[in-house]
């Protein structure tokens, strides 16, 4: 990864794809599609990434052996979320209302 100085310009315009989510650069920043817009983050602290351990090694250790929990790696779908001060307004918010739309029970 090679930090880029200044804005980056982004492929493509909204409503956002997959597709367009492919051909965004490894600047350092977080890439998300969120219902056609794109959610940019930085990528996550140490704490952040020590609590995601954690709740996976407890994950690993409880859930039924017939599931597997997997931390989500570059670009994936995921369905928990360990929240951060810069994205904790639309995961608490926005992304609730929209899983709850989608019939997830809890998030």
């Amino acid at each position: 990864m090679i930090p880029i100085a200044g804005p980056t310009v982004l492929p493509g315009r909204p409503p956002y794809s997959v597709e367009d989510l492919l051909t965004f650069p490894d600047d350092g920043s977080r890439y998300e599609l969120f219902n056609g817009s794109l959610l940019i983050s930085p990528l996550p602290t140490i704490p952040h990434q020590r609590a995601i351990f954690c709740a996976m090694r407890v994950l690993d250790r409880e859930v039924p052996r017939d599931l597997t929990p997997l931390m989500h790696l570059g670009r994936s779908i995921s369905s928990g979320k360990v929240v951060s001060p810069d994205t904790q307004g639309r995961d608490r918010a926005l992304k609730v209302l929209a899983y709850a739309e989608a019939g997830i029970a809890a998030y």
